[in-house]
């Protein structure tokens, strides 16, 4: 169990890392790219429809025109950093089942149900 326990925490500290990087990155190509600009955030034009679901935001940082740009790359970085939670509570799930801890399975499956369908309506 303490293996596993250590696996799961260095998956989820990777992924969290690894989000933070593409993040990071993302971020400070975004900076550069509009160093001195005036902000123009004189208008609130509300928030573009492809950030009110992750799937939206994943879809609109692969599309072909926005490849490689700047605020495609925050997004895939956020939506890594969403998936992280769903991702580490099917693993714990898994784990559970394979020990034969039936209770926490179920709990860990019910979990990761609750925050699938969180995502998704």
């Amino acid at each position: 169990m303490k293996d596993f326990s250590t696996w799961l925490a260095r998956v989820m500290v990777t992924g969290t890392l690894v989000a933070a990087g593409v993040i990071a990155i993302g971020l400070v190509w975004f900076l550069a790219a509009h160093f001195g600009e005036s902000p123009g955030d004189h208008l609130f034009s509300g928030e573009p429809k492809y950030f009110t679901d992750p799937v939206g935001m994943l879809h609109r940082a692969l599309e072909w025109n926005e490849v490689g740009h700047r605020r495609g790359l925050i997004m895939i970085g956020i939506v890594l950093l969403l998936a992280g939670p769903p991702v580490r509570v099917a693993l714990a799930g898994i784990g559970y089942f394979f020990e034969k801890d039936r209770l926490f399975a179920a709990i860990s499956a019910f979990v990761f149900l609750v925050l699938v369908f969180s995502f998704f309506w």
